[in-house]
């Protein structure tokens, strides 16, 4: 929100005139650089139809109040517009609201600008971005002299200990239903806790519903698939960084993780994962992990849509963690943008287990009789193995721990209660006779087919 009231205080802002490099800075596309002899610049050099920015986070806690921010721009080519945003987070860094972009001057000289902004309540830290995107032509801005006037920073306010007053046990009242007066305790630092509902997939609420684990994370309005904003992940350092939610899940349910992602510079490769766990707030380790089923490198041109295909969760999960990687290439700044992200409940007979193991398969039997089989009716066709439906690909007879077969087709043997024979002429399919269950197993290439004999 732009007002008109001056501000006077402590400076927010730190190399703010550029002369110590990057320091304190994070860039993409844009570097330091002398736009004018002896003084160095913020400079903003996208390519064409890309998003270049610098951003400096203002550490906190800080007071209710107004905000100035000044500094001067020139553009040096292109005919698009710099901007210049401002966006309030909590104690716990969660986005808390966003100013709308303002334009900054255009011209072809230094011009100063100035523009105040108001702290939205709770606000802890505050994140300074000067952005521009190019369009069919390259375009470059100069931004220097950077200030933030604001209050000076809050003072935490100490959370007070009751003492109870002593009583005199001469003097106090007997009472059946008193107890002791319990100290105050001092309450600990507020921990975020995940809000179970995956939210937010297309960041047109800001960062809201999401977390990191290293890096930065903030919004852009370019690049983007759909809607006004898109998320944007970006590293400084060697080591992987993700975005992430905490998400309340079903065992009995099947999910699928999808979205957009667009890979810049310095990523060596970037992709969708599901992190399954047994508590119920995504604490402790994982049970299991399914990542999507390509992934993205940087240089790729344009938005990729990823996803991990349908998949059932552990039997013993409770929450998942829908996360994006982002595995940088070195620690060159690396930026990934992230648009039209979705956690969803697919249907079950498509979906692939995330579990690894293959559950016991049972064999259907029938009840003995003394009579010798006849031969096959082919109008009388059972199933021997019964295969789960989520079962990726059938469980052969051979598999059973209580089966073993022999694997010569030419040889009548008897091993462990099952006898191969094979058909008379030579050619054909092993038979399988269930010695004592009057039941015949006819192998045809891992499919097995069941023919009770006639009594």
């Amino acid at each position: 929100m732009l007002v008109a009231t001056l501000v006077t205080g402590q400076e927010h802002v730190s190399n703010g005139g550029f002369e110590s490099g990057n320091t304190d800075w994070l860039f993409h596309n844009a570097d330091v650089a002398e736009c004018e002899a002896g003084n160095h610049a913020l400079r903003l050099a996208p390519p064409s139809g890309q998003l270049a920015f610098g951003r400096q986070r203002i550490e906190g806690p800080l007071a209710a109040g107004t905000y100035r921010i000044s500094g001067k721009a020139r553009r040096l080519a292109g005919s698009v517009s710099a901007r210049l945003e401002m966006t309030w987070h909590d104690s716990t860094d969660q986005f808390l609201d966003g100013t709308s972009p303002v334009n900054l001057p255009a011209d072809g000289t230094y011009t100063p600008f100035q523009f105040e902004f108001v702290a939205v309540p709770n606000t802890f830290s505050a994140v300074i971005r000067f952005s521009a995107t190019s369009g069919t032509n390259p375009a470059i801005f100069c931004i220097d002299d950077i200030s933030i006037e604001g209050p000076p920073l809050a003072t935490p306010t100490p959370i007070p200990t009751d003492t109870p007053t002593p009583t005199s046990p001469s003097t106090a009242a007997p009472s059946a239903t008193s107890s002791p007066t319990p100290l105050a305790t001092a309450t600990a630092t507020r921990t975020p806790q995940p809000s179970l509902v995956f939210r937010n997939g297309s960041f047109e609420d800001g960062s809201t519903g999401w977390q990191k684990f290293g890096g930065e994370l903030g919004v852009t309005d370019a690049p983007r698939v759909s809607g006004l904003r898109a998320g944007v992940l970006s590293s400084s350092t060697a080591s992987t960084k993700w975005a992430y939610q905490t998400v309340a899940i079903d065992p009995l349910r099947h999910y699928q993780f999808s979205g957009h992602l667009q890979a810049g510079s310095g990523v060596s490769s970037a992709l969708l994962r599901i992190s399954w766990y047994a508590t119920p707030d995504g604490s402790g380790e994982a049970l299991s992990t399914t990542d999507s089923t390509a992934s993205v490198s940087g240089g790729t041109a344009g938005y990729v849509l990823l996803t991990t295909g349908p998949v059932q969760p552990p039997a013993d999960a409770k929450t998942a963690r829908p996360r994006v990687l982002l595995m940088p290439e070195g620690a060159a700044e690396a930026t990934l943008y992230m648009d039209d992200l979705d956690f969803l409940v697919v249907e079950a007979a498509t979906a692939t287990p995330a579990a690894t193991s293959t559950p016991p398969i049972a064999i259907s039997t029938v009840a003995p009789a003394a009579a010798t089989p006849t031969a096959l009716r082919t109008a009388v066709v059972a199933s021997v193995v019964t295969t789960p439906a989520v079962s990726p690909e059938p469980t052969r007879l051979s598999e059973v721990s209580s089966t073993r077969l022999v694997a010569t087709p030419t040889a009548v043997s008897e091993v462990g209660g099952v006898r191969t024979e094979p058909p008379a002429d030579g050619r054909g399919v092993p038979l399988i006779w269930l010695v004592g269950t009057g039941a015949l197993v006819v192998g045809l290439g891992g499919a097995y087919v069941q023919k009770r004999r006639r009594t």
